[in-house]
């Protein structure tokens, strides 16, 4: 014969199984979850609290706050982690995953440095996986790259300023993208850069001398007519007098540096007309990054 409590039915313990009042077997309604994170009011983003940070990323950050001199208990309090948890973390063996992560994160480091942190984790896992031969996966690449707050520079979409004129002879590349040279004006860039403003957009034309660096001439205008680049070029003319035949001006195949005016006015001043790779916008783009006012 069956115990007395054999068929007893059990009483679960968390309060979303416990039996209703009136005995009817459903569970309880639960609350809606609240989340426990403010967003920036600018933003709207979440901010996250020390808590939301796994305890492997905020471990270390402890451990080097002790190494600097500052108390164990006042870190673990100030990122939101217990004592016991840091001591038991350090205290334990790294194991070999944990290890070939440290090593993987001191490549994406150096690979990183070396781009001038403009690496991002897709650029990052080509140069590991086809450069060094490493065979990671991308996503463990992003993960470590998030972890140690490593970004890259994403570039905005810049607008158009290059329209090319079919009809016009394009100079040839006497540059090849060798913009290195020892001495002053022996090789000027210029080019077009948009800036939008509360009263519309303003296009800036400015030559450089790839020596110095120094923006050497320049030119503001709310169009992108010949005459903002030849006001430009005529400023570094006066500026620098050049010598005839000695200093290569390079430029895109925008339609302003191919029209009629802008070439009369480089023969004129004996600068030798030298013109990029069509479509490639870092010809001139990158250098002028680099730049500095005069």
């Amino acid at each position: 014969m069956d115990g007395p409590g054999r068929h007893r039915r059990k009483r679960f313990g968390h309060p979303a199984l416990q039996l209703g009042k009136e005995g009817t077997g459903r569970a309880a309604p639960q609350k809606p979850a609240t989340r426990t994170g403010k967003r920036d009011p600018e933003t709207g983003r979440r901010l996250l609290r020390a808590r939301e940070h796994p305890p492997k990323v905020t471990f270390p950050l402890v451990h080097e706050l002790a190494a600097d001199g500052i108390d164990v208990a006042v870190a673990c309090r100030v990122l939101n982690v217990s004592r016991s948890g840091y001591y038991d973390w350090r205290d334990r063996p790294i194991s070999e995953r944990d290890r070939d992560n440290e090593l993987l994160l001191k490549h994406v480091e150096q690979i990183h440095a070396d781009s001038r942190q403009t690496y991002g984790s897709p650029r990052v896992h080509a140069e590991l996986t086809l450069g060094l031969g490493l065979p990671v996966n991308r996503k463990r690449v992003e993960r470590l790259m998030r972890e140690a707050g490593i970004q890259g520079l994403y570039r905005r979409k810049r607008a158009r300023t290059t329209i090319r004129d079919p009809a016009a002879e394009p100079a040839p590349d006497l540059v090849n993208r060798h913009f290195a040279v020892t001495e002053p004006d022996r090789l000027w860039i210029t080019d077009i850069t948009e800036h939008p403003t509360a009263e519309g957009k303003l296009y800036c034309a400015a030559v450089m001398d790839a020596h110095s660096r120094l923006i050497i001439g320049w030119s503001i205008a709310g169009h992108m007519r010949t005459e903002l680049v030849t006001d430009a070029l005529g400023m570094a003319i006066i500026r620098r007098k050049p010598d005839h035949n000695a200093t290569i001006l390079h430029s895109d195949h925008g339609s302003q540096y191919t029209s009629w005016a802008f070439g009369q006015r480089l023969r004129a001043a004996g600068l030798l007309a030298s013109m990029g790779t069509v479509g490639d916008c870092y010809d001139c783009e990158t250098v002028f990054r680099r730049s500095s006012p005069a």
